[in-house]
């Protein structure tokens, strides 16, 4: 665990997209106080809510992430219990030298990983009729008809089109917006897996999706929130890892830093092997 002096923990939840963080934001939505709480998502529209003007904004960079946490006033720093968001970042012992700030987060399976990302695709272009907003992640899902690819099409569309997402997606998005690593993402490899790693090792807890319920409640209760959590998450599945048969080879040896980074978060849960053998 992270430790530092005070008896008043801050808790940040380094959400990782597709990882179960959704149920999870959402349950701090509706049982901590507004100015209990900051979200940061850069590009998100009105995802961070300002604590001194009450203001719902739209943050664009890190340095506007910065200069917020810069304008806190003593007062605001010491209501606050969760940061959280896909842009919070460890580091934050610059504005709240004085707490014991404890960084969480979850992974998951680069296969289980990449298929979310597809269900999400498609759920968007079913319901909206369009992928405008996610036009540069999205723009493999659709063939030159308009037809919907297939799991393994899309996939192999994406890492023409955009192989960030198809290629070690969590590890990138682990060292750029939670280590603030400024690198291009072309030139992620094994040093910067490293780094991960060990970033890793300084959180006070470190789960998977897979054991995301009972490490939930466990931070709910230590918050002193209510343990319920609603599912947020749900949605109809459009493939699965078994239907993926010998593909399941090729998404690995094209992730092979996801899959490190993976296996490395299951060796520091404390609940894995207890949900393995059930």
């Amino acid at each position: 665990m992270r430790k530092g002096p005070g008896d008043n923990p801050l808790y940040v939840f380094l959400h990782t997209p597709k990882c179960a963080g959704t149920t999870l934001t959402y349950h701090f939505r509706q049982h901590l106080a507004p100015d209990e709480m900051l979200a940061f998502y850069i590009h998100q529209p009105g995802a961070y809510r300002d604590p001194v003007t009450k203001r719902r904004l739209t943050l664009r960079t890190w340095e506007e992430i910065d200069e917020r946490l810069s304008a806190l006033t003593p007062e605001h720093r010491g209501r606050v219990r969760v940061i959280y968001g896909h842009d919070a970042f460890i580091g934050l012992e610059r504005w709240f030298g004085d707490r014991n700030v404890r960084y969480f987060t979850f992974l998951r399976d680069p296969v289980e990983l990449l298929l979310s990302w597809y269900k999400m695709f498609r759920r968007i272009l079913e319901r909206r009729g369009t992928l405008e907003r996610f036009r540069l992640e999205a723009s493999g899902l659709q063939d030159d008809h308009g037809q919907v690819r297939p799991f393994r099409d899309w996939f192999l569309a994406t890492e023409a089109l955009y192989p960030a997402l198809a290629h070690n997606n969590m590890t990138r998005h682990f060292g750029h917006r939670f280590l603030r690593d400024p690198s291009p993402h072309r030139i992620y490899g094994p040093a910067q897996l490293e780094t991960c790693k060990a970033a890793l090792e300084t959180c006070c807890r470190v789960g998977t999706v897979r054991t995301f319920s009972r490490h939930a409640e466990e931070l709910c209760r230590e918050l002193g929130l209510p343990l319920t959590l609603v599912n947020r998450n749900y949605s109809p599945k459009y493939a699965t890892v078994e239907e993926l048969g010998d593909f399941v080879d090729v998404i690995r040896r094209c992730n092979r830093l996801d899959t490190a980074l993976y296996e490395h978060a299951v060796r520091l849960d404390p609940l894995a092997d207890a949900v393995q053998r059930t």
